[in-house]
This record gives structure tokens, C-alpha cells and sequence, in this order.
């Protein structure tokens, strides 16, 4: 469920769409939105309570310095666990500038409907776990990795250890690399290349295990 859900939103247009939306929710689907206009007004709900969604206005529109980027991660820094939405005019330039600093999902105003923005935070949602995910394997492959190195540094077989590695490791990483500027670029696919990118590091971290495991079944 969305729960409370911070709406930082200026085009007037699109604000009785979104109050709709939170009107009529769908099954299990209730939240509790916030409205704001104004930075000031978004970071001082942030300092109020407790967001699990935001749906924001970066303010990227025909803006020729602009700072929508900046914005949201300002945001997203007082609330690192928020699901963030983003609202802008559609526009390929600005794909980066809103989802680098920390929005999940980019939805265009002319698209926003009672069902796609219901659409647009199941996404995101899914998104953010996805990220989630990808961290804590990151994490994984980062300690394995060093766990590997150390348990190998006094064995003669360190050398075979590590060309197995430099051999095999480096080609879902390279996936997972490809997968993650796919997303980046696609945001309408985000969850299908977020979870291809999830499978490649999964099969990096299950490479270094497998080694791991084959290095302490022969050294006892």
C-alpha cells in the first residue's frame, strides 16, 4: 500500500487528476495525500511525518537551467526510502536528470490518467525493491569477492582462482552494466531491465560463491 504519499505538484492542470486518483483507489490501494506547491512546503511535510511516496514537479519544463534534478534529491536525501514519481513534460533529454537523482519512475504529464498514475507507483514500487535488491547483492559481491582474496592469498592456487574470475566474472557485470543504461534510457521498461540487470548481478554473486565454496572444500 502507498500509505501517506507527498503530491509536490504546480501544474494546476494535473491536480484534480491526482486528487481523482486518490479519491477512487483501487483495491487496496488507499493513501493519504499531502499536496504541496512549493519546495519549501515538500521539505518541511518531509520534516512532519513519514512519506512512502512522493509524486513531484521537478520543474524541468521549458526550464533552460534547470534544477529538477536537484530538487528531487534534495528530497530524496530527507527520505532515503521514498518511492519517488516524477511528472514532467516528455522530453528524452530530461530521462537522466530526473531518474539519476533518485526518482524510480518518469511518468509525462500528458499521460497522467487516474489509472496510469496508480500504474506509475506500482512501478516505481517495484523498481525501488528491485534497486534494493541489486544493492544488498552488490554488497554480497563486494565481501565474497575480498573473502575470496584474503582465504586465497597464502594458496598456491590463488593465480587459477583469479584467472577463473578474470575470466568469467567480467561478463555479467558487463550485462549488468548494459541492463542498467537500458533502464536509465527506457523508463517504460524500467522493471523489465531492472530485473534482467537483478539476474546478471545475482549470477556474479553466485560465480564468486561457487568459488568460494570450491576453495574451502579443497583446503578443508
Amino acid at each position: 500500500m502507498p500509505g501517506n504519499t507527498l503530491v509536490y505538484q504546480r501544474d494546476q492542470r494535473l491536480i484534480p487528476i491526482i486528487r481523482a486518483a486518490f479519491d477512487s483507489p483501487p483495491p487496496e490501494r488507499k493513501a493519504h495525500p499531502d499536496f504541496v506547491t512549493t519546495e519549501a512546503e515538500a521539505l518541511d511535510a518531509l520534516d512532519r511525518q513519514t512519506f512512502n511516496v512522493a509524486i513531484i514537479d521537478p520543474g524541468l519544463d521549458g526550464d533552460p537551467a534547470p534544477d529538477g534534478g536537484g530538487i528531487i534529491e534534495r528530497l530524496v536525501a530527507v527520505t532515503p526510502d521514498m518511492v519517488v514519481i516524477a511528472l514532467c513534460e516528455w522530453d528524452e533529454t530530461l530521462v537522466r536528470p530526473v531518474l539519476e537523482p533518485g526518482a524510480h519512475h518518469y511518468l509525462p504529464k500528458d499521460e497522467v490518467t487516474e489509472r496510469s498514475l496508480w500504474r506509475a507507483i506500482d512501478a516505481a514500487r517495484t523498481i525501488a525493491a528491485t534497486q534494493r535488491r541489486l544493492a544488498a547483492a552488490a554488497i554480497e559481491l563486494e565481501a565474497r569477492y575480498n573473502e575470496l582474496a584474503i582465504s586465497l592469498a597464502t594458496t598456491h592456487e590463488l593465480q587459477d582462482m583469479v584467472a577463473l574470475l578474470a575470466h568469467d566474472l567480467p561478463a555479467p557485470l558487463r550485462s549488468a552494466r548494459v541492463f542498467a543504461d537500458r533502464a536509465r534510457d527506457d523508463p517504460a521498461n524500467w522493471t523489465r531491465w531492472l530485473s534482467r540487470m537483478d539476474a546478471s548481478l545475482e549470477e556474479a554473486v553466485e560465480l564468486v560463491r561457487s568459488v568460494l565454496m570450491e576453495h574451502r572444500d579443497r583446503v578443508g
